[in-house]
C-alpha cells in the first residue's frame, strides 16, 4: 500500500516536473522574442521621433524584466519540487 502511495507521488512530481520545465522554456522562448523585438523598435526609433518607440521600448524592456523574473521563480520552483 505504501508502494503504491509513493509511486502515484512519483508520479505526480514527474507531472510536475514536465510541466514546469515547459512552461519555463516557454518562458525562456518568450524573453528571447521580447529583447528582440526591443532591439527592433529601438533601431527604429533612431532618426524618427523617438517619443513613441522609447516609451515602447521602455515598456518591452519592462516585460523583458518580468519574464526573466518569472524564469528564475520557474527554475526554482523545479528546484523545490525536485528537492521535495
Amino acid at each position: 500500500m505504501a508502494d503504491t502511495a509513493v509511486r502515484t507521488n512519483e508520479k505526480t512530481i514527474e507531472g510536475l516536473n514536465a510541466g514546469a520545465a515547459s512552461i519555463a522554456s516557454a518562458v525562456k522562448q518568450k524573453t528571447a522574442a521580447t529583447q528582440e523585438i526591443a532591439r527592433n523598435v529601438q533601431e527604429a526609433a533612431t532618426g524618427e521621433t523617438g517619443t513613441a518607440a522609447g516609451q515602447v521600448v521602455s515598456s518591452v524592456g519592462g516585460l523583458s524584466r518580468d519574464m526573466t523574473a518569472l524564469h528564475g521563480r520557474i527554475h526554482a520552483f523545479l528546484g523545490a519540487v525536485k528537492a521535495a
